[in-house]
């Protein structure tokens, strides 16, 4: 009795890994894009609502630690003024978009949706990150 659990369970950790050995050669003919990272940009779904979430509250808080850095005396005056205008024509592109995405409704995201939009972004940039290293051949 004993020999015949030693064989099953022998042939299940052998039947394991063998499948955690071909996964990734059976997956390299997948062509991964060039940032799996990044959130498709035809993707009209929450997920690009998320997204822009996740900028505009970046956004937001560059814009404060550029002010605060000048303040500061960390950057120059030319740089505050370059970077300033940079990332605020970004954020007037995503607020665009959000305007676009939310017509109609009174409230973009309160709080604590904010909130779980952030982990939920991180969560699908740690899943794209491992995925790419999973699927690309070494």
């Amino acid at each position: 009795m004993e020999t015949w659990v030693s064989v099953l369970v022998g042939l299940g950790l052998l039947a394991g890994l063998v499948g955690y050995v071909v996964r990734p050669i059976l997956r390299a003919g997948r062509q991964p894009s060039a940032e799996p990272w990044l959130p498709d940009p035809t993707d009209t779904s929450t997920e690009e609502l998320a997204e822009l979430l996740f900028q505009r509250d970046a956004l937001l808080a560059a814009l404060h630690d550029l002010q605060m850095d000048l303040q500061m005396g960390k950057i120059g005056e030319e740089d505050f003024r370059r970077l300033d205008a940079l990332y605020r024509a970004r954020a007037v592109e995503v607020l665009r978009r959000l305007d676009e995405l939310q017509e109609g409704e009174a409230e973009i995201a309160p709080t604590e949706a904010a909130e779980q939009t952030w982990e939920a972004w991180i969560e699908r940039a740690v899943e794209r990150a491992r995925q790419a290293t999973s699927s690309s051949p070494t």
